[in-house]
């Protein structure tokens, strides 16, 4: 499939996912194939990863009732879930939840300050 037609078919997904919120679920093997594509009519090799998601989404819309199956319909705050977070890009993420605390440093691949990001 050439980019630009690609292009045209994440574009009306995405546009879908403004009422469909779980759709945003589906859709990021299908923008990481774009990637490094420098002429919009190029061809992309569509993989597993895109048929997967294009197969969830049609699984998806054709059982969809209208509601979100991912997301609550009520929001649950976190002092109810005592859940806190915060991160480093460069040395790491912590947290606490209901009583327990727990920490990480990032792998090397995501280290921010190396890849100069």
């Amino acid at each position: 499939m050439r980019l630009i037609k690609f292009q045209s078919l994440i574009s009306t997904l995405q546009f879908t996912c403004k009422a469909v919120i779980p759709g945003t679920t589906f859709l990021q093997h299908m923008t990481d194939l774009t990637r490094g594509v420098p002429n919009h009519f190029h061809h992309i090799r569509l993989n597993e990863e895109f048929f997967k998601d294009l197969n969830m989404w049609k699984a998806f819309l054709a059982g969809w009732n209208g509601r979100s199956i991912f997301l609550d319909s009520t929001v649950t705050l976190s002092l109810d879930m005592s859940l806190y977070t915060n991160a480093s890009g460069a040395i790491g993420f912590g947290g606490y939840f209901n009583g327990i605390w727990f920490q990480g440093r990032w792998p090397p691949i995501c280290n921010l300050t190396k890849t100069g990001v």
